[in-house]
């Protein structure tokens, strides 16, 4: 979900502003790049590339 809502945060994030900086960092970086990424808390298969769209950004699987 945080791939389509960057602002959105979990009780894990304990500095949420960084944590939403953070992950549009990674996203903007796996999305410029095309780099293979492992989400470990996504759906198997869970290797794959972040893309970069109108809305934000998406997943797709490899």
């Amino acid at each position: 979900m945080q791939c389509w809502h960057l602002e959105w945060h979990f009780k894990y994030d304990l500095g949420p502003d960084r944590a939403e900086v953070s992950r549009r960092r990674l996203l903007m970086m796996t999305a410029e790049t095309g780099c293979t990424v492992l989400g470990s808390h996504f759906r198997l298969p869970s290797i794959g590339r972040v893309r970069a769209d109108a809305k934000g950004f998406r997943w797709e699987d490899s």
